[in-house]
């Protein structure tokens, strides 16, 4: 064998030993440690029809996973159960990849005393009573605490606001033990709510200030109650935009609803005339607070607001919740005229 062909035959095999090396790093940092981006008291749910890989792949998808490949192919030559059950688990970011599987797969610690989901578009009122009904703490010992609750450095306390925390306890479902305190579910709630904040912040490549935070959760809380297609979450976005720099009342009746606290949606013409910093079609600009708890996509459409010159919309009658919008009221009364209103 010459020389060159020696030199060549060495170099390939250092490259594939160091490749080697390189590939088991990587590999064993994905089993020993796969979590990322993994909040205190973070919890994950598994639902009915769940798979290991679609636990997996949501994992993935949230930006909580360094390596879901890695993983994947551990869990598919790893030999027992693989199975998972319905639960409520606790997940660390230390917890390797074989921990995290025998939770889910043995059931362990996945079922806390209490369970509950909080929907997209609630407010502290409908959360303190889902939180009731779940037998976890009070109605009024909830609505206390969050009066007395210590104010994150992103939100403003004004004495004009229904509750100074509304639009933070993030929509989601949550496990709690027995005996816990509502500081404690309001925490929870919270550190929710920035963890997904920071998975926004990632995902957009920006870092949000304390003073931007709340504007945009202000917005994102009325097209979360205002929209129902998320398609149409962007283009209310930009409604929103046109209509405070043409200096118009955002005239959003969910403002009016949280103003009034009605239960049902349909707003009066004296409704629209109640003196309230909520009630857009009292006030200029955006309400005082949120009124409501906006969901990820609600927030992403404050974000990527789509342009467009519309600044009126009509909810479409015996549609599924799409609306009409246009940039000419007259068009507009027509549209109302024939949506039956």
């Amino acid at each position: 064998m010459g020389k060159k062909v020696l030199r060549g035959f060495l170099i390939t095999i250092v490259f594939i030993i160091v490749a080697l090396e390189i590939g088991w790093y990587l590999y064993s940092s994905a089993i020993n440690k796969p979590f990322i981006n993994i909040e205190k008291d973070e919890v994950i749910e598994v639902k009915e029809n769940d798979t290991l890989n679609t636990v997996l792949s949501r994992l993935n998808e949230e930006g909580k996973m360094k390596n879901l490949l890695m993983v994947k192919v551990y869990t598919k030559f790893s030999s027992g159960d693989k199975t998972v059950k319905v639960g409520t688990y606790e997940i660390h970011e230390d917890d390797s990849i074989h921990d995290f599987l025998d939770k889910l797969v043995s059931g362990k610690d996945g079922q806390y005393a209490h369970k509950v989901t909080i929907p997209e578009g609630y407010d502290i009122e409908k959360i303190a009573t889902a939180v009731d009904e779940a037998g976890i703490v009070s109605k009024d010992e909830f609505l206390n605490a969050i009066k007395e609750y210590p104010l994150p450095s992103y939100v403003k306390e004004n004495p004009e606001k229904r509750y100074n925390l509304e639009g933070y306890l993030f929509p989601d479902t949550y496990g709690f033990d027995k005996d816990v305190s509502a500081n404690e579910v309001i925490e929870k709630m919270i550190k929710r709510f920035e963890s997904v904040l920071l998975e926004i912040e990632n995902e957009e490549g920006i870092t949000l200030s304390d003073d931007e935070i709340e504007d945009i959760i202000i917005r994102a809380s009325i097209i979360e109650k205002e929209i129902k297609v998320d398609d149409e979450r962007p283009i209310v976005a930009g409604v929103i935009n046109n209509r405070l720099e043409q200096g118009m009342r955002l005239q959003m009746d969910a403002t009016t609803v949280y103003a009034t606290q009605k239960t049902a949606d349909t707003v009066t013409i004296e409704d629209t005339k109640v003196e309230s910093p909520y009630n857009t079609y009292y006030v200029k600009g955006l309400p005082v607070g949120p009124i409501a708890s906006p969901g990820k996509v609600s927030i992403e459409a404050v974000l990527n607001p789509k342009k467009s010159d519309y600044i009126f919309y009509v909810l479409k009658k015996g549609g599924n919740g799409e609306h009409v919008f246009t940039d000419d009221y007259e068009e507009h009364k027509k549209n109302m005229e024939e949506n039956g209103y």
